[in-house]
This record gives structure tokens, C-alpha cells and sequence, in this order.
């Protein structure tokens, strides 16, 4: 899915909308893990072929308020359509997780 956007209410009573650039869907392929035994690579399969959605948004977040407030909507529309539990606290086959990446170039000391 290309496009959309969610609509956040936020503390203050302000609205702001969040763009969506899309959502892909893919399968986890599990995972390596490097520091459990020092000369070699362990891999965790646990999770291999479950199905992941990762939701990308444009860079229209600018404070961990509007973060909070897209999250908790994010979490909403999830667990009204069925496609997720979302619950972040327990791992489950329909956990919810947030990736956040930040733009430095804007940033001045």
C-alpha cells in the first residue's frame, strides 16, 4: 500500500496528520545472534516465517508528544481492524514493536 495518512489529536488540542509513505508485508527470517558464545554465530528461529507488517511514515514527527500520540493511534486502528493484538508489554505471535529513526542534519549544538 502506497499513501494515507492518520490523523493525531494531541494533548494540547491541536491536530496534526502524520503522512504514510506505505506498508510492506514480509516474513521474519529469524534472527543471528553474535555475543552468546565468543568464535560463534548462534541463530534464533523462533519467530521464522511469521508474518511482519512495517508501516512507514514520512518525517512529518517532530517530538516524542506527536510520537506518544502516533504510536497510540497506530496501536488503536491495529487492534480495531484484528490485524494485531499490539500489545508492546508481552511477545506473542502478534506483538507490536516501534522503530524510530532520527534526522540529524537538522540538529545544531
Amino acid at each position: 500500500m502506497l499513501g494515507g495518512a492518520l490523523q493525531l489529536d494531541l494533548p494540547n488540542g491541536t491536530r496534526k496528520t502524520v503522512r504514510l509513505q506505505r506498508i510492506q508485508i514480509e516474513q521474519d527470517s529469524g534472527k543471528s545472534m553474535h555475543d552468546q558464545e565468543p568464535n560463534m554465530t548462534l541463530v534464533d528461529l523462533n519467530r521464522a516465517g511469521i508474518a511482519l507488517m512495517e508501516i512507514i511514515s514520512h518525517p512529518d514527527i517532530h517530538s516524542s508528544v506527536e510520537a506518544e500520540a502516533f504510536v497510540r493511534k497506530l496501536q488503536y486502528l491495529l487492534r480495531h481492524l484484528g490485524t494485531c493484538d499490539a500489545n508492546m508489554e508481552e511477545v506473542s505471535c502478534f506483538f507490536f514493536c516501534c522503530f524510530a529513526n532520527f534526522n540529524h542534519n537538522n540538529i545544531f549544538f
